[in-house]
């Protein structure tokens, strides 16, 4: 018999294993695989919700109407006629096809108004892509939520009398509005506290006592040998006050 080469042939088949780093091995990193989409998967989905075509015309897939070459025309008979009998001879003089009078009524009463709104839609998804590509955090998310609610309560409180409209009933609107911007803007102050309580407990979020952070950058300038290191120091403590500024 020949010589085994078992071990050899198993030695060089093996495949060098993935180093897993640190932070995800001890698990202060969570990989979850499959739930975010790209820009394009999200562009696609909205793009499902707006019945353009290519030159910005309402256009409903499924509309007989809609897809006829001769769609144009045929709408221009409406305008002219706004006779639903006339269109359809129409439409079977030019086209050979009879055309129930409902698909007809549908197209002219839904389809030739519609261009607007579509397009309005269309602008809607153009600022939900760019919002989706920031990849904001749900603090961030809080943040602008905060700031939105802070935004509407100092404009509530500046409406002045006018018009119809005393001083009675501006006190009776701006206590009621800032009763319910308050309320929302705690519900959101709680849901951040009860993050940032989450990140700290797992250790995603260090919390140090202020003297002690202030104290411990005070003695590593003061003992920096030369200006380089001072500013070594210096920019490293810009640097975590800019970090700090998110879990705000």
């Amino acid at each position: 018999m020949g010589e085994d080469n078992t071990e050899s042939t198993a030695d060089d088949s093996m495949v060098v294993p993935e180093v897993i780093p640190e932070v995800i091995r001890t698990g202060r990193v969570q990989q979850v695989g499959g739930t975010m989409s790209s820009p394009n998967e999200i562009d696609k989905s909205l793009s499902q919700l707006i019945n353009l075509n290519e030159g910005h015309v309402f256009h409903e897939p499924t509309c007989l109407l809609c897809s006829n070459p001769y769609r144009e025309e045929i709408e221009e008979k409406y305008i002219e006629t706004k006779g639903i009998k006339e269109v359809k001879g129409f439409i079977q003089t030019k086209t050979g096809l009879n055309i129930a009078n409902s698909v007809i009524e549908n197209h002219m009463f839904h389809h030739i108004s519609s261009g607007v709104k579509e397009e309005q839609k269309a602008r809607y998804a153009d600022v939900i892509k760019r919002l989706t590509s920031c990849n904001l955090s749900t603090l961030d998310t809080i943040n602008i939520g905060k700031a939105a609610l802070q935004e509407r309560l100092m404009g509530i409180n500046s409406i002045t009398p006018g018009g119809d409209i005393g001083v009675a009933e501006i006190e009776k609107i701006k206590t009621q509005e800032t009763a319910r911007i308050m309320a929302s803007l705690n519900q959101l102050l709680k849901l951040q506290a009860g993050i940032l309580g989450e990140m700290k407990a797992s250790g995603d979020m260090l919390s140090i006592p202020r003297e002690s952070f202030i104290n411990l950058f005070n003695n590593a300038i003061l003992n920096a040998n030369n200006n380089e290191e001072r500013k070594l120091v210096s920019d490293l403590l810009t640097k975590i006050g800019n970090l700090s500024k998110i879990a705000q």
